[in-house]
């Protein structure tokens, strides 16, 4: 009986003519060929599948390997996997999850359309053709693996006990010879592969990517399989994540909560990078379409031991439609659907004028060409991936393994075009066009900008942006521009087209319309969204008074952030209920970013005819403007008959005495007609008065006033 130590929780135990694995961390094929030894024909799983930040139990690659390169099946032979019962259950689900798609059912429970499954049925087909059984019935996981499992503790594999003595503690008996074997291990567990980068001074670009690995195959001993960083706005997004992610990331110069995404284009094992996130806690934006959603989350959760619900809590899913551009924080993505034997997808992306396209795996050339020829895929689904080599970009990285459902290189290398290379670490004689990837090899495409902390600090500032998430201020810092402005100059020009978005981070700014000077601006304000939003013309001229300096936002920027926070709420708010307060002669003097405040306190409220809005007497909180319809206001002297003293019309306000003193209502005021008026409530009008103390000043004047009116 001989035993051999792989790497720690990972060992090999030879019985006579039997061999087995005991443990099934990634990268095990590889870690086995490297020590010289062959894979074994039976594989045991460890009691925990993930330990020390990686998954223990992800037989996918050594699955793989005995089907197809070793040829086991079309042998008549099958692949062993020894665990408990649920253990193995989870883990035959993941390798039919890695070697086609999930059932027709299951899809359509799942949302996904029959145009999209269908298409890909033919193709998951195609691939598994070769392994047709003589019956004409295509093979299922059972015909090319067998689940042994434990019975009471024990099984009995050729003549072999292996008996659990804990989670992950077995006997190993044959006769009267027996081994413990420990697949416990404390720490980390180290990469089988050393990682090394060719470079680790890495420029934290606004746009551009970095290699974290070799980017080679599953099977090739030079290194790791494809994981790359993208960067946006300097924020690192995961795309198909490579093994020992923390390591990698770490020898590039980052650490894993930097990353602020995933972007996972299919569910093989060797892109497996999000469990980390998810099982220390911390929710994972996962960028992919809905189809290989629903596969992350059956795969993450069996790799784990999660209920599905429990994995899909501890994801924040961003859903991709191929052929819809996708924004997010100032880049627009377009994905595609690529063909390979399960769900899969890449990606063209621009930012800043520059474009990087990602294929995904895929195949291409002569075997695409065949597909079509056979009927397998439509001249729609040909022309999407054949064009992803030839589009004009300024950094393609595109599969190029060769074999039945990878590029060939030599195929490419014809379009004479430069692309970097995935799941290859060499290539032919002759290739000079295609470049192989080094690990830490970085594409800078947009470089960062360098701002002073006193700009960094003004912007974060602004009141317009509060609220904002910190990758939206990342977006503005990355693509806004600080202008510095003279006396006289003009910024904006009514009835022109409208610009981009601008805020004021210093001096004085006019605004008018239809030649009224209708506002005056100084740091904190903002101006132009109205024409961005709406799409017309600017409806004022804004000049400058003052030497000063306003930061200009990108109108696609502007309108990306309008469109997916609280900020385009926050301003349709502003645009909506501002004609209305700037009737008020009170408002008028006030800053407009006082005014903006006010307005974000403010809500909208409905009123029928006749119904009676604030009583005499009543003990008040809130003040009204009105903003449509009539309201009457009337007092009861005592023991005399309700006189009417005033009827009131938009843009008159009443209840302001509430929000002072006492807060008893002195008048009634009834809904003469249906009614629509816009309510300041005394908590928000003290929080604001806190803020801006002339507030009370001001409205302890217009109290004075409307008592003398009484």
């Amino acid at each position: 009986m001989n035993f051999r130590k792989i790497m720690p929780g990972n060992f090999t135990v030879s019985v006579k003519d039997s061999r087995f694995l005991f443990g099934c961390p990634p990268e095990s094929v590889k870690a086995l060929a490297l020590k010289g030894e062959a894979m074994p024909e039976n594989i045991v799983l460890p009691g925990d599948s993930y330990r020390g930040g990686i998954v223990q139990t992800t037989p996918e690659f050594p699955f793989l390997k005995s089907v197809f390169l070793d040829g086991n099946y079309v042998k008549g032979k099958k692949l062993r996997i020894i665990g408990e019962a649920e253990q193995l259950a989870r883990v035959r689900e993941n390798l039919h999850l890695g070697m086609t798609i999930p059932d027709r059912k299951t899809l359509l429970g799942w949302g996904i359309p029959l145009s999209v499954i269908e298409p890909q049925e033919k193709i998951s087909e195609y691939f598994l053709n070769p392994l047709r059984r003589p019956d004409g019935r295509l093979p299922q996981i059972e015909d090319m693996a067998e689940f042994i499992p434990f019975r009471d503790g024990r099984v009995i594999v050729d003549g072999v006990e292996i008996r659990k003595s804990g989670r992950n503690v077995f006997m190993v008996t044959r006769g009267s010879e027996s081994m413990p074997v420990d697949l416990n291990f404390y720490g980390t567990q180290p990469p089988p592969i050393p990682i090394e980068m060719c470079r680790t001074d890495h420029k934290r670009s606004a746009f551009g990517v970095i290699a974290l690995s070799r980017c080679t195959s599953g099977f090739d001993l030079a290194g790791y399989t494809t994981g790359f960083l993208l960067l946006v706005n300097s924020q690192p997004i995961m795309v198909d994540g490579v093994p020992w992610t923390k390591e990698h990331l770490r020898a590039a110069g980052f650490h894993s909560g930097e990353i602020m995404a995933f972007i996972r284009s299919h569910v093989h094992e060797d892109h497996a990078s999000i469990e980390e996130a998810i099982i220390n806690g911390k929710k994972a934006h996962l960028i992919t379409t809905l189809e290989i959603f629903h596969c992350s989350v059956q795969k993450i959760a069996n790799n784990i031991g999660w209920s599905q619900e429990k994995v899909r809590e501890m994801i924040v899913f961003h859903k991709v439609v191929p052929g819809v551009p996708f924004r997010w924080y100032g880049a627009t993505f377009n994905f595609f659907r690529v063909i390979h034997s399960v769900f899969c997808i890449g990606f063209e992306v621009e930012f800043g004028g520059k474009k990087i396209v990602y294929s995904g795996d895929t195949v291409w050339g002569s075997v695409l060409e065949k597909m079509l020829r056979e009927g397998v895929i439509d001249q729609q689904q040909f022309e999407a991936v054949d064009r992803i080599p030839r589009i004009e970009a300024d950094l393609t990285i595109m599969d190029a393994a060769g074999g039945p459902i990878h590029p060939d290189p030599l195929e490419l290398e014809q379009l004479e075009r430069e692309i970097f290379v995935t799941h290859r670490s060499s290539l032919p004689e002759g290739v000079t066009h295609l470049k192989t990837i080094c690990p830490g090899q970085q594409w800078e495409l947009v470089p960062a900008k360098t701002w002073n902390v006193g700009d960094i600090n003004a912007v974060i500032s602004a009141p317009v942006f509060s609220g904002l998430d910190k990758q939206w201020i990342n977006a503005i810092l990355t693509a806004g521009e600080i202008v510095d402005v003279f006396p006289g100059q003009s910024i904006l020009q009514e009835g022109s087209p409208g610009k981009n978005f601008f805020v004021v981070l210093s001096g004085a700014f006019s605004v008018t319309a239809a030649d009224e000077v209708t506002a005056k601006l100084g740091a904190g304000d903002f101006f132009g969204e109205i024409s961005l939003m709406h799409g017309v013309d600017c409806t004022a001229t804004v000049e400058v008074l003052s030497a000063g300096r306003i930061l200009e936002i990108p109108r696609e920027l502007f309108l990306d952030m309008v469109n997916s926070t609280e900020l385009g709420e926050r301003l349709r708010k502003i645009h909506r209920i501002r004609p209305v307060l700037m009737k008020c002669g009170w408002i008028k003097g006030l800053e407009p970013g006082v005014i903006n405040r006010i307005i974000g306190a403010v809500e909208e409220r409905h009123y029928s005819a006749n119904e009676k809005i604030v009583g005499q007497g009543e003990l008040g909180s809130e003040m009204y403007v009105l903003k449509a319809g009539r309201v009457k206001i009337l007092i009861e002297p005592n023991g005399f008959e309700a006189k009417t003293i005033a009827t009131l019309f938009p843009g008159q306000y009443f209840g302001e005495m509430a929000l002072l003193g006492n807060g008893i209502r002195t008048a009634t005021g009834i809904a003469e007609t249906d009614v629509v008026c816009f309510v300041i409530k005394k908590a928000d009008f003290e929080a604001l008065v806190k803020e801006v103390p002339a507030l009370h000043l001001i409205f302890g004047t217009m109290a004075e006033e409307r008592a003398s009116e009484l």
